[in-house]
């Protein structure tokens, strides 16, 4: 941050200084800071014997890291993975071909968080864990209940058939938005009216706001 303020490049963590560290031999993250301190030693007291060195032997280093870093192996790994890491993996690298890597990682990221809402939105908002046919019908929610979940949860609770017993077990979801569990607490009077028994286990009991 120091370095940045006063219009210097700042020594960063990145992946290729550390498949670099990791060619070496380096095996803990002590690597990162004798890296570090070598490059501060070599600018300070080697700036002219760096400058001799031709750009076409630094990018020919850069090109095996990157061959590295992008190895048919790591394709192979990423395909059998299946589409949801190959295709952001393929597009990042293409990317950054065509473009630089700011941008490219940029694409890459975008690519890779539409796939992350895609399987959210495929994915069950509620798993039955009650056997087929039970008094009570138990679901359990899931890790995380977003806003993205609070239209499916609504038409699922909709298609509950009146007199029916039901309870959702929140006891393994770790984050609840509001949006979602306005919808989980508010389906209590619908419930009541239609004769549901509705029970709510390890969601959080927050005071709705009325509509105006």
């Amino acid at each position: 941050m120091l370095s940045g303020l006063f219009g210097g490049l700042p020594v960063t963590g990145v992946i290729v200084r550390s498949s670099a560290n990791v060619d070496a031999g380096a095996r803990t993250r002590l690597s990162a800071i004798a890296h570090g301190g070598l490059l501060i030693v070599a600018v300070l007291a080697l700036a002219a014997a760096l400058n001799r060195i031709p750009l076409a032997a630094l990018a020919a280093v850069l090109l095996v890291t990157g061959w590295k870093l992008a190895a048919p192996a790591l394709w192979r790994t990423a395909w059998r993975q299946g589409a949801s890491q190959f295709v952001p993996f393929a597009v990042t690298i293409v990317a950054v071909l065509l473009t630089d890597l700011l941008r490219g990682i940029g694409i890459g990221l975008v690519v890779g968080l539409a796939f992350i809402l895609w399987q959210h939105l495929r994915g069950p908002v509620l798993v039955q864990v009650s056997p087929p046919g039970a008094v009570l019908t138990r679901y359990r929610l899931p890790d995380q209940v977003t806003f993205l979940s609070k239209a499916r949860i609504a038409r699922l609770l909709e298609a509950v058939p009146p007199g029916s017993r039901l309870e959702l077990d929140g006891r393994h979801t770790a984050r609840f938005d509001h949006d979602a569990l306005e919808v989980l607490l508010a389906y209590r009077e619908t419930a009541l009216q239609r004769g549901i028994d509705y029970r709510l286990v390890g969601v959080p009991d927050v005071a709705l706001v009325p509509a105006h």
